[in-house]
């Protein structure tokens, strides 16, 4: 509202002018209207009112090209040099209108005008004003380049960006003045940050070295309040820089560096003095630290960031919006919501998430954009994902429903490579529902959709990312029909998938690619295995293992480790099938030191739940080998902790260990002759179970319980 209003001076203070120079052809009274229009054209520009803004650009050239606009008897500035530096001002501003609205042709021909007019003034410049033309010609010269990249003709882009620095460096060598060397210290961030666009980032990092040392030196020898803002935000661009070459230790090292200035320009007022994103970059710098602790699994650390980024990210929201006022609110309360699900405070994790959700259904109201649909959609889908994590299946798949049509509708408008994954993802998410609540035609019908957004002829199927998500198409599927007992189909399917991702790891050499090539190994294992073929399947799942320990000696993350446990399980349940008792206690035990490790290294509720499980999975290799001290101590390691996160968690994770747990101590007191005990722990697990849909493990023990123990059961459990 604020800029419509200065627009409607600007038009009222034009009519004023154009009827003074009418009535008297003044030079100044010309200049100032010339100095008024221009800036009416840059605010329209500002505001997005491009058609008002080129109808003001074209009256403008109209004026300019009529010789009679300026008083010819007077000086040389005023008769030859004034038109031409506003016909290049007015032209620059066209320029960007054409960057704006992506005519990329059009705005090459353009600014080759607007070039060649500042090249005259600059080469025809007196010394006072020739660091005045220098700024206007650097500025088109970093027009030419920023197109030239949009183009992409790179070398033409840095050729001009050369020429750019060229110009501003000069310009502060002459005058040393503040302005100039605050110029040029943008002219480096600029240059950084077309490095940052084109993925050349330890170039970005050079330049924003740059970009900080001159605005250390601005501060040291001005006391202004923008200094110490600008010096932070250099600290912060070079934190960017490192953060995309995977140097964390130096990005965290500079966005903490960042934190003390950005604290000190807003105590100072810096914000309030026309540096408004003093804040805003404070909360980003919190928030990208967040994130560096986050994927360091230093989660208690990231917590605290987030929670700082949110309270400070809401307070600007509420006082001014903004675009980065949302994204960092939207990201708080996002890291805030996983942390909490993590933590297995699911009504918490739940509540952020609808907070969240409430932000994007107001942003879609306002905007509906492609970005405002894809927040909305991603919203959806947390909520569908914090739902489906709790057993809460229904829930889960009406919020997947709902991000569905969004997905497509964005997928007819744009056919491009992140919509089709999220696509893709969504039909996945939608199939493993109905797999878990045992629709599996339907299933099977969204793992087809997915797979079927993928043709080969298609230009997307060019990214690395979208072949990705083809080969877990193929994998998703394979696994159905494998459940299905269509062995050859599904072993047809999961060779598919191998085949894509083994192209992968040759061209990437990306731990991804390599994890993923593991999951096609476990895979066609788990095909092979149902068909009969065990040593097959156990050269599949060795091969499987043996990517994963290469991959968990690099990165021992929590999906990593997970990756790394489900193959342990795997040989340990193949050696359990083949009767290879000792093998199989081996490959618990390394199952279980993954899960200790990681529980003392940080503790979350998943975490325990998979610890848990692998002290039960321990108790029952133990029992089959009569070892039932051994197998106790196990068992009752696990039950406490089952208990308490049985009764914390809404988690269906949980109430299946519970009763996994009970029913195999029961099986042990069974064995050791203390039947009475043993009926009381069958009663409990068995109770538990009939809250869990379905899980292997769990059918198992209670399918032994009721043909091994039927007379200390319940009789009404056997017919259920």
């Amino acid at each position: 509202m604020k800029e419509h209003d200065e627009i409607t001076e600007l038009q009222s203070q034009i009519v004023d002018l154009r009827r003074k120079f009418a009535e008297n052809p003044d030079n100044d009274n010309v200049s100032r209207f010339f100095e008024t229009s221009i800036e009416l054209l840059r605010k329209q520009h500002e505001c997005k009112l491009y058609e008002d803004a080129i109808k003001t650009y074209e009256e403008i050239i109209d004026l300019l090209l009529n010789e009679e606009c300026f008083n010819t008897k007077g000086s040389y500035w005023y008769a030859r040099s004034l038109p031409i530096h506003y016909m290049g001002e007015a032209v620059y501003c066209y320029t960007e209108i054409l960057i704006d609205q992506e005519d990329f042709e059009a705005a090459s021909d353009s600014v080759g005008r607007a070039l060649g007019i500042r090249k005259h003034l600059y080469d025809n410049s007196w010394d006072e004003v020739r660091p005045i033309n220098g700024r206007l010609l650097g500025n088109c010269y970093h027009q030419v380049a920023r197109i030239a990249e949009r183009l992409e003709k790179i070398d033409v882009t840095w050729e001009y960006l050369a020429l750019y620095q060229e110009i501003y460096e000069s310009n502060a060598s002459i005058t040393n003045a503040e302005r100039e060397r605050e110029f040029l210290a943008r002219c480096y961030e600029d240059i950084g940050n077309t490095a940052m666009r084109l993925k050349e980032y330890s170039k970005a990092a050079d330049y924003y070295q740059k970009e900080l040392q001159e605005y250390m030196d601005l501060a040291a020898d001005f006391d202004s309040p923008e200094f110490p803002v600008l010096v932070g935000r250099s600290y912060q661009n070079l934190g960017f820089a490192y953060e995309k070459q995977k140097q964390l230790d130096l990005a965290k090292e500079n966005f903490e560096k960042s934190i003390p200035y950005f604290e000190e320009g807003t105590e100072r007022g810096a914000y309030e003095g026309g540096l408004y994103y003093t804040r805003e970059s404070l909360t980003v710098s919190w928030d990208h630290l967040a994130g560096i602790e986050w994927d360091a699994e230093q989660f208690s650390d990231a917590q605290g960031y987030y929670a700082k980024a949110y309270e400070l990210g809401k307070e600007i929201l509420t006082e001014s919006g903004g675009e980065t006022g949302y994204a960092v609110v939207v990201s708080a309360i996002t890291g805030l919501a996983e942390y909490a699900e993590k933590q297995g405070e699911y009504v918490l994790a739940q509540s952020y998430y609808e907070e969240r959700l409430r932000l994007n259904e107001h942003r879609i109201r306002e905007e509906y954009t492609e970005k405002s649909r894809l927040e909305y959609a991603d919203c959806l889908t947390s909520l569908g994902n914090l739902h489906e994590n709790q057993g809460d299946l229904d829930v889960a798949y009406d919020y997947h429903i709902k991000a569905k049509p969004l997905l497509e509708e964005l997928y007819n408008e744009k056919d491009e490579s992140e919509i089709v994954d999220k696509l893709a993802r969504n039909y996945e998410i939608l199939g493993i529902i109905l797999r878990k609540n045992g629709d599996l035609d339907k299933a099977i019908g969204y793992y087809a959709r997915s797979k079927d957004l993928f043709k080969e002829e298609n230009e997307i199927l060019k990214t690395i990312e979208s072949r990705r998500a083809l080969a877990m198409s193929y994998d998703n599927l394979g696994v159905l029909v494998n459940e299905q007992g269509q062995l050859e189909l599904a072993q047809e399917y999961s060779q598919m998938a191998f085949d894509i991702r083994q192209k992968l790891v040759d061209e990437t050499d990306d731990i991804y690619d390599l994890n993923s090539l593991s999951t096609s190994y476990e895979h066609l294992g788990d095909c092979v295995w149902r068909s009969g073929e065990f040593e097959d399947a156990r050269e599949y799942y060795e091969k499987c293992v043996s990517i994963r320990e290469r991959v968990f000696s690099k990165d021992n993350s929590y999906d990593i480790s997970l990756a790394l446990s489900s193959g342990y399980t795997g040989l340990a349940d193949l050696n359990r099938a083949l009767g290879n008792m000792t093998l199989e206690l081996d490959f618990r035990k390394k199952n279980m030191s993954i899960w200790e490790e990681i529980v003392h290294r940080a503790p979350t509720s998943d975490s325990l739940l998979y610890l848990d499980e692998s002290y039960i999975q321990m108790a029952i290799a133990f029992s089959g080998m009569d070892d039932n001290v051994s197998a106790a101590e196990y068992v009752l390691k696990a039950i406490p902790s089952c208990e308490k996160l049985a009764a914390e968690l809404n988690s269906s994770f949980a109430v299946r260990n519970l009763a996994c747990a009970y029913i195999v101590y029961g099986i042990i007191c069974m064995e050791t002759g203390e039947k009475e005990k043993s009926k009381d722990l069958f009663g409990q697990g068995l109770k538990e179970s009939k809250a869990v849909k379905k899980d292997s493990l769990l059918d198992s023990l209670v399918e032994y319980v009721k043909n091994e123990a039927a007379d200390l059961i319940d009789p009404s459990f056997i017919d259920s």
